[in-house]
């Protein structure tokens, strides 16, 4: 039992640091997005941008739900 939940906690452990990176690109790109708004407008790419926006957070949501159910799984 205690060799699984060792397991399972590394598994965890990966997947909370890969959801903490994912949260920070999602900050990052949206201090690049509030940095080159003017350019992003003057070349039309405001769907674009959006579109890698919503990648990023369900990227991030994903993540987040796997790790959170397999805590809730062990609880």
């Amino acid at each position: 039992f205690y060799f699984i939940l060792k397991l399972v906690g590394r598994h965890l452990r990966g997947l909370y640091r890969q959801s903490q990176q994912a949260e920070a690109d999602i900050v990052a790109h949206a201090e690049e997005g509030l940095e080159m708004l003017s350019a992003i407008k003057a070349f039309t790419r405001e769907e674009i941008e959006a579109q890698k926006y919503s990648m990023l957070v369900r990227l991030s949501r994903d993540l987040s739900v796997r790790a959170h159910a397999i805590e809730a799984a062990l609880s």
